[in-house]
């Protein structure tokens, strides 16, 4: 049977959602019979050799070829690959890492992940050249259908279910142990945990907070000037955001927090077997947060943000919800959500004291976010570039 050709156009990596993201549905598409991928990112992926191992095939041909396409777009400045369907990575503004695709296909898709709900007329033709727009949660889809994208589907991001499943706990074991991932910056919400996890931790001691912050790009954690919790902002050191520091400079006990940089996201899953409750209080999520997907996945619940992406997977009976959203008036800010620290912390007692009921919530977070593993939401991607005309 002819395969047909796909081509990834950004990094892979263990370290970033983009990253994880575009490996999972290259492991995936490996395994289908109708779909070969290929990658054109044009520059170096951040893999093990875990991860390389089940793409060892794909990486080599991109080593064969990539140098050929350099040379080429050195000259042209775009290179049109008339045999293959392409799938661009776009965020805000349909904006990539190039202002033009240095690679395009006979046909050319668009995977979207935005938060600023505002597009500039560059942006919404940037869209309009697309062949069809898959976006990463029902909130971005939604909106672009309703500024005239039709041509819009939801594809959410999935799960490793073999990757990420419930464990005894190891470590921490007289510890009620609260965690907090993302990249640092006003829109994930790291304020807001600080400030709540602080009053939390003055009635409990007994709590521990570890977080994984890590920001490759730093200099955006600047934004928490937006913050009305009155934090500090960022302190940057060799281009890493010192977050002992920030932490303490906010009034959080040293022995209180362990905070991570990046771990490879292979494994996250021993972090995640000491974690009793998870902690998203973020103000917008364009996807549908592949963190707390995670660890929804690995059995723990999560105290999580009732805005934007997150809604696509929360219910009452998988998670402690953040229903009280003051929601932003800025048209940019269009369906972000501020969330109550009175409410977080409300909901992180009823975790610390209902062993119970918090061990029920992380039962139905994994049975109900199982059914999003990367092999169906990779099928539920090429189906539509398949399908579409």
């Amino acid at each position: 049977m002819h395969k047909k050709n796909i081509g990834i156009t950004w990094q892979l990596s263990e370290y970033f959602g983009w990253g994880i993201f575009g490996l999972n549905i290259v492991k995936n598409m490996i395994k289908s019979d109708r779909i070969r991928p290929e990658l054109l990112y044009l520059g170096g992926h951040e893999l093990s050799k875990k991860a390389i191992d089940p793409i060892r095939e794909v990486i080599n041909s991109a080593s064969l070829r990539l140098p050929e396409y350099q040379k080429i777009i050195a000259n042209k400045k775009q290179l049109l690959i008339k045999n293959i369907d392409v799938l661009h990575a776009f965020g805000n503004d349909f904006t990539s890492a190039y202002e033009l695709p240095p690679i395009i296909g006979n046909r050319n898709f668009g995977f979207i992940f935005y938060e600023q709900t505002n597009f500039s007329t560059k942006g919404m033709q940037r869209g309009r050249s697309l062949n069809a727009i898959l976006a990463g949660s029902s909130w971005n889809a939604k909106q672009l259908k309703s500024i005239g994208f039709e041509n819009t589907f939801f594809v959410m991001q999935g799960v490793d279910k073999e990757k990420f499943f419930p464990l005894p706990k190891e470590k921490y074991k007289d510890k009620f142990v609260i965690f907090s991932g993302g990249k640092l910056e006003f829109r994930k919400g790291q304020d807001i945990v600080l400030t709540a996890f602080k009053e939390f931790n003055k009635k409990h001691p007994d709590s521990l907070l570890i977080t994984c912050w890590g920001n490759k790009w730093p200099t955006i954690s600047a934004d928490m000037a937006n913050s009305p919790h009155k934090v500090t902002l960022p302190k940057i050191v060799g281009n890493k955001i010192d977050i002992n520091f920030w932490s303490q400079e906010n009034g959080l006990p040293i022995d209180a927090c362990i905070h991570h940089e990046f771990i490879p996201n292979h494994d996250l899953n021993d972090l995640y077997r000491n974690i009793d409750v998870g902690l998203f209080p973020n103000r917008a999520e364009g996807g549908t947060n592949l963190v707390a997907m995670e660890l929804m996945c690995a059995g723990v619940p999560c105290v999580i943000s009732n805005n934007t992406g997150h809604q696509d997977i929360i219910t009452n009976d998988n998670s402690y919800v953040l229903n009280s959203q003051k929601f932003y008036t800025n048209s940019n800010m269009s369906g972000w959500g501020e969330s109550s620290v009175e409410e977080i912390i409300e909901q992180l007692e009823i975790a610390y004291s209902d062993t119970q009921k918090r061990k029920d919530l992380g039962n139905n977070a994994r049975k109900y976010i199982s059914l999003f593993s990367w092999q169906n939401q990779t099928q539920q991607l090429t189906n539509v570039i398949e399908s579409y005309v």
